[in-house]
């Protein structure tokens, strides 16, 4: 059943390809006898709010593509009534490409399905019908993006919010024949769970103060930033409702604290005197003894002009990822609530994790705190930061995903999203959904690896078959670029980011790092043979690529190692050279590239070897991996992982860092809960209480 096939495509023509687009729709309808059931099926370009008859319903078109979209269907029985009916929908488009985002002109698309007690069924189509006007409180069109990785920040006026969503039509006009169309597209059911809301998150103010603005600048982030701000006058945290003595001045400044990185949307709900504005910032960190909100190409903020009384906003076209809230209050203001309502992923865990050893059982729990904080309409590297689904990040989290949750629908919804992403050149863009960024070389061969995982734990085989075209292009592009050597040549650093980790020679720099690479080299090798593996369990041919690898761990192995110091180098032909670090080194061991008469050595450099380049959080998965190849290292590692996840305990983490350095690497931009550093949990799972 198509459940569009009589509805349009409705948005005003006049803005259907601009920018940062808010628009308003109002459709009246009629039920002229009792209901049984009642539906509401909807797809947006972008993004939606559903109100019926004055009651917010719900939220969030799921990531999808232009040609390929998602459609909700949500049960509204409550909220139908015999007789008349208000529906009201708030659309957004950003019409701007971004990492989990391919630009497209603005529209929504809807149809309510009424099914009656007699047995009748009603439809009622978006189109002709429905009434529309350019949202009066958001600013459209141009303003600052949050980052070069999100779309754009907010700036909302409170003063033109009136009550559109239960009687008002100030403003509106008919949708015209113009305002509609019909687009080239399939439309799938959406097919993660949809966000809930956990309403019980609460939040306090932990500083307050006043400050002084020398200068107003277009990001409010970074007024934010360059506001002077007083002496913190709290004598302890207070909570909401808060009394409005507690800011007897204008100008006043406070920090609100939610306790843990979250992430959803913002919710307020003051008192102001007119002409108040409140200036905001959001984010992880309180290491400059402020909400770092404004750096580099970063805006992590937004501006709210607010009318006199009551005010109620709660914004939903933004998930705002951080544990702070800075409110700048030009004015006065008492507010009687102020936080990020979480929007959560309702995934259920399927395993219990005790330990006799309280550390372990602490990092665990933190784990599964990361994994949450980074799981929505899909998995996150950061909820903060980016939003963003990359093939390496969703790995680590896959792994630990099968034995906490066990979800392998919502794996396998993320491993599909990349498929459309495909190049002529057999790589996959750097995210999903996305035609943003150049590839990393590395990530496409984790996306078959991750593919790997998932038949391994799932049994899957019907969706390995679905997903083989793509992985064969894949290998047999990756084939094509092998030289005389025998082995793989790094890919032209123009075209792509050879990024391998953050660590001096690793990162890629948007550069050339070498001829020859031992981490795409090992990344490539073990590519093909899980790709050899996926075929032989799903009997599908693969070709002649057990041949065309044939040799080549010897000839990787003779490439880059190195005798004198027993251990292998990065690069051959490198500005790095001569590069050595361990996650090169981890790699050879898991690529099966090491002969077994070297594995010790290996091993033992990778161990305790400190002239090694150290691995980060997130690579951590191929060391300690390699490691308890040798049981002898059983102990080292878990030890490194109460030394390396403790100290970030110990500094107060309540879910853990993208590296080590924590909010002092990146240029102010390391996140403070990433995906990838969950990994504990898989290594605790499967190797040390195997409750698989």
């Amino acid at each position: 059943m198509n459940v569009f096939e009589k509805s349009l495509w409705i948005w005003p023509k006049s803005s259907q390809e601009k920018i940062n687009q808010y628009c308003q729709f109002i459709r009246e309808i009629i039920v002229p006898k009792p209901i049984k059931e009642a539906y509401f099926y909807i797809s947006s370009n972008k993004d939606y709010n559903l109100y019926i008859n004055g009651s917010f319903v719900s939220f969030g078109q799921w990531t999808d593509y232009p040609n390929m979209k998602s459609y909700d269907k949500i049960n509204i029985t409550e909220f139908i009534k015999e007789n008349s009916n208000r529906i009201c929908i708030e659309g957004y488009n950003c019409y701007t490409d971004f990492c989990s985002y391919i630009s497209d002109k603005a529209g929504v698309i809807y149809t309510i399905e009424c099914i009656y007690k007699d047995g009748q069924t009603d439809y009622f189509c978006s189109g002709e019908n429905t009434y529309y006007r350019l949202s009066p409180v958001y600013k459209q069109g141009d303003i600052e993006k949050l980052s070069l990785q999100l779309n754009y920040t907010f700036e909302a006026d409170l003063r033109y919010a009136d009550d559109w969503t239960k009687n008002n039509t100030k403003g509106f006009s008919k949708i015209a024949k113009e305002d509609t169309y019909t687009k080239d597209c399939s439309f799938i059911p959406r097919p993660v769970k949809k966000l809930v809301y956990d309403q019980n998150k609460k939040a306090q103010i932990i500083v307050k103060g006043p400050f002084i603005r020398k200068e107003e600048f277009p990001s409010a982030a970074k007024t934010c930033d360059r506001d002077f701000l007083g002496g913190n006058d709290l004598r302890k945290k207070i909570d909401f409702p808060h009394n409005y003595k507690d800011f007897p001045v204008h100008n006043s400044y406070f920090i609100v604290d939610m306790g843990e990185t979250v992430c959803g949307h913002l919710h307020l709900n003051f008192e102001a005197e007119e002409g108040t504005v409140l200036t905001c910032s959001y984010g992880e960190h309180l290491h400059d003894m402020r909400v770092r909100g404004q750096f580099n190409t970063h805006n992590f903020g937004f501006r709210i002009f607010v009318k006199k009384g009551i005010n109620i906003f709660t914004h939903r076209f933004v998930r705002l990822g951080g544990r702070y809230l800075e409110i700048h209050v030009t004015g006065k203001a008492n507010f009687y609530d102020a936080r990020i309502i979480p929007t959560d992923y309702p995934v259920e865990k399927k395993y219990e994790f005790k330990s006799k050893n309280s550390l372990e059982n602490k990092i665990m729990s933190v784990c599964e705190n990361t994994l949450r904080k980074c799981i929505h309409d899909h998995f996150e590297d950061t909820p903060w930061r980016e939003q963003g689904l990359y093939t390496m990040d969703s790995r680590n989290q896959s792994l630990c995903n099968y034995y906490l949750f066990k979800d392998f629908d919502y794996v396998k919804e993320n491993i599909r999203l990349f498929v459309p992403t495909l190049t002529n050149e057999g790589h996959l863009m750097l995210t999903a959904p996305s035609n943003f960024y150049i590839p990393i070389p590395i990530f496409t061969y984790v996306w078959v690896l991750w593919l790997q995982d998932y038949l391994i734990y799932s049994g899957d085989t019907d969706f390995i078959k679905e997903m083989i075209p793509t992985a064969t292009t894949i290998i047999e592009k990756l084939i094509e670029t092998k030289d005389e050597t025998g082995i793989f040549p790094t890919p032209p650093g123009d075209k792509y980011w050879n990024f391998v980790e953050w660590r001096v020679g690793l990162i890629g720099d948007g550069k050339n790092t070498g001829k020859y690479s031992l981490p795409h080299n090992a990344f490539a090798l073990m590519a093909i043979n899980a790709f050899i593996y996926m075929c032989q369990k799903t009997n599908i041919e693969c070709k002649d690529f057990t041949n065309n690898i044939k040799d080549m761990d010897k000839i990787i192995h003779n490439a880059f190692w190195d005798e004198e110091n027993s251990m292998y180098k990065t690069y051959i032909d490198s500005p790095f050279d001569p590069h050595y670090a361990q996650i090169s080194n981890s790699l050879a061991l898991c690529a099966g590239i090491t002969p077994k008469e070297k594995q010790d050595f290996v091993r033992k450099n990778i161990a305790y070897n400190k002239d090694l380049i150290d691995t980060t959080l997130s690579m951590c998965l191929y060391k300690y991996e390699t490691l308890l190849g040798d049981k002898k290292y059983y102990d080292f590692v878990f030890n490194d992982i109460e030394k390396q996840w403790g100290r970030m305990l110990y500094a107060g983490a309540t879910s853990f860092w993208e590296t080590q350095h924590g909010g002092w690497y990146g240029e102010g931009g390391d996140s403070l809960s990433h995906g990838w550093s969950a990994i504990p949990a898989y290594f605790y799972f499967k190797y040390k209480y195997n409750n698989y």
